[in-house]
């Protein structure tokens, strides 16, 4: 009896490690931008048609809700088919359906200033989100798994709360000062009296 509760304390510590591993593994190639830089151009390119023909798209309200319908059932299917429909096809309609959801936003309407506040909050953190996501969500789940024994759905919204708090205490404390910091530098009297000088 022991021994068999030694040998899954031994199997379950060794699995909780498999994330770290993977992290520390992974880690060159999730901080290299070139990696990424396909993706970001597919990005922008998709950013200067949705701006060429957003009054358009905005017209045409009942083709985007048809339009996310559909693209939430491929999503779907492709999720049971392949399993990770993060890459290839279904990247390109996940991208379809944010610009889709995004196009529908004129449409709705928020009462509610407590609402319009978080969701604003939400926009403002979102790129602390998007850089350390990918950590904070490895160290939830290696911690979750080696000292607790929290289900699927638990550990989401652990690691949910924890990456949203970790954002907003980046950018409250990191990315307000430093954007405060860089326009007083560039608006700064002493900057403008050395243009001035220059100048005559």
């Amino acid at each position: 009896m022991d021994y068999q509760f030694l040998n899954n304390t031994n199997l379950y510590t060794y699995n909780s490690t498999e994330h770290v591993q993977e992290l520390v593994a992974n880690w060159p190639l999730y901080t290299n931008p070139l990696n990424h830089f396909y993706f970001f151009m597919a990005g922008i390119l998709l950013f200067i048609v949705y701006e060429r023909y957003r009054t358009q798209l905005r017209q045409k309200q009942q083709l985007l809700v048809k339009m996310i319908l559909i693209l939430l059932v491929i999503y779907m299917v492709l999720d049971k088919i392949v399993g990770n429909p993060s890459y290839g096809f279904g990247r390109f309609c996940y991208s379809l359906l944010t610009l889709a959801i995004i196009s529908l936003t004129p449409f709705i309407e928020i009462k509610s200033t407590w609402l319009r506040k978080k969701l604003i909050m939400l926009g403002d953190i979102s790129y602390s989100v998007y850089l350390i996501q990918f950590p904070v969500y490895t160290c939830v789940i290696y911690l979750t798994r080696k000292f607790t024994l929290f289900n699927k759905t638990e550990t989401f919204f652990i690691a949910l709360l924890s990456l949203l708090s970790i954002s907003y205490f980046i950018y409250k404390w990191y990315e307000v000062p430093s954007k405060n910091w860089l326009t007083n530098l560039a608006f700064s009297p002493r900057k403008n009296s050395l243009e001035l000088s220059e100048t005559t």
